[in-house]
């Protein structure tokens, strides 16, 4: 019984250290400014870019926009494939805002992200100034590697194109353009 005592006499005397409150301040710090940033209202304003699409390639992505919403596995990439083992891991999710608005959101290698597309009459398909926000998850050299290139290659996205088979290409520059890249995902 005495040492129940000694126990509990201790227990409620304890003091916090100076490390651990300082811990838990900087912890309330990072989760109250990761709530404002994801919480904060989106810019309606597209990322700044010279270039233009033609009204035929605007007409096409018009009509197919909303067959966009879903969820789309990575396959790879036109011109320089993803390996085999990275293929089908990461994914993207597209829900309609408004008529030519998608929230996209998903999974990059090791981090989730989310951002906003939207259809623009001259400048096609663009994600929103604010970019793609993600999570800070680290993963192997090798999924970081991938993950920048996709995040990279989304956020130029410039025009889209779903296949007669199903595929869904988003072009990260001119469609015409032997140097453009284009992401290939299958609906999931």
């Amino acid at each position: 019984m005495e040492l129940k005592t000694k126990l509990f006499t201790s227990m409620k005397t304890m003091q916090p250290s100076r490390q651990m409150k300082r811990l838990l301040a900087y912890s309330f710090a990072l989760c109250t400014f990761l709530t404002t940033f994801a919480c904060r209202e989106q810019s309606a304003t597209p990322t700044p870019d010279s270039s233009t699409i033609s009204a035929a390639d605007y007409r096409a992505m018009r009509v197919s926009f909303s067959s966009l919403e879903g969820d789309w596995w990575l396959t790879t990439y036109q011109n320089a494939p993803l390996p085999q083992h990275l293929q089908n891991k990461a994914w993207l999710r597209l829900e309609k805002q408004s008529a030519d608005m998608l929230r996209m959101g998903g999974v990059g290698f090791p981090n989730h992200f989310g951002g906003t597309f939207r259809l623009d009459e001259t400048k096609g398909l663009v994600v929103l100034t604010d970019g793609i926000v993600q999570t800070l998850i680290a993963g192997s050299e090798e999924q970081m590697k991938a993950e920048s290139r996709y995040f990279d290659k989304l956020q130029k996205a410039k025009s889209f194109e779903v296949t007669a088979n199903g595929q869904l290409k988003i072009y990260s520059g001119d469609k015409g353009n032997p140097a453009t890249e284009v992401i290939v995902f299958t609906k999931k």
